[in-house]
């Protein structure tokens, strides 16, 4: 069994107050280990070593580790998509003799602190995982999926892009990607004042729009 220690120790090590650790427990982006039934938090004193930066996760032998499948979509609306990218996901993972479990997200390819990245990090991180398998680039992240990968090859993990080399914007969705650099000037305008920040907000929405009516162009043409 591993060696447990306090949240007040947990704390200390990550630098941080006992708050965060309850907000980062409340989020997602850190579970405790052990719960006792009198609500007594308790975590792996290696695994915050790792995430913590103080010590390296011994990678288990190749054979034994995971491979982690993961899906993602920006809004609980998009079940359609989320259920397509598990079936792929799955079919691929069979086709190759993969065991395997699998993590969905919601959230814009921009935000960097969803509840299943932030999980997907922790695996990679502990050492345990061998295989991340995603349908495309962007499904991780819009931008900066380079440190990422950078992480993952330190870890000796490899990272399995499914369409990998095809024009993965345009087979997730220009849509898609309209949606998060929307979400991106948002944040922009939210800092400007007055006809600065109506006038990037109506131009993105007009991009938007223009991109989605071009969409149901091209579907109806090609049926």
């Amino acid at each position: 069994m591993p060696n447990m220690i306090s949240i007040g120790r947990a704390a200390q090590l990550f630098g941080v107050s006992i708050q965060t650790m309850r907000n980062w427990e409340k989020s997602g982006k850190l579970m405790p280990d052990y719960v006792s039934p009198g609500g007594t938090r308790k975590y792996s004193e290696e695994r915050v070593l790792v995430l913590s930066g103080r010590a390296v996760a011994k990678a288990l032998p190749n054979e034994n580790r995971m491979t982690l499948a993961y899906a993602r979509v920006r809004t609980r609306d998009e079940r359609e998509e989320l259920k397509r990218q598990v079936h792929e996901l799955g079919r691929y993972c069979s086709e190759h003799g993969y065991e395997y479990e699998l993590i969905t997200d919601y959230g814009s390819g921009l935000n960097d602190d969803r509840k299943g990245l932030q999980k997907l990090l922790h695996r990679i991180l502990s050492g345990e995982i061998g295989r991340v398998v995603v349908t495309s680039r962007d499904r991780l992240l819009r931008f900066g999926n380079e440190l990422l990968l950078s992480i993952c090859e330190a870890k000796g993990v490899e990272v399995v892009f499914m369409n990998h080399g095809e024009g993965t914007w345009a087979e997730e969705g220009d849509e898609d990607l309209a949606e998060d650099m929307l979400d991106a000037v948002t944040l922009l305008a939210l800092r400007l004042h007055g006809r600065e920040s109506a006038g990037i907000l109506a131009f993105m929405e007009k991009l938007l729009a223009a991109i989605k009516e071009m969409r149901k162009v091209g579907t109806s043409s090609s049926n």
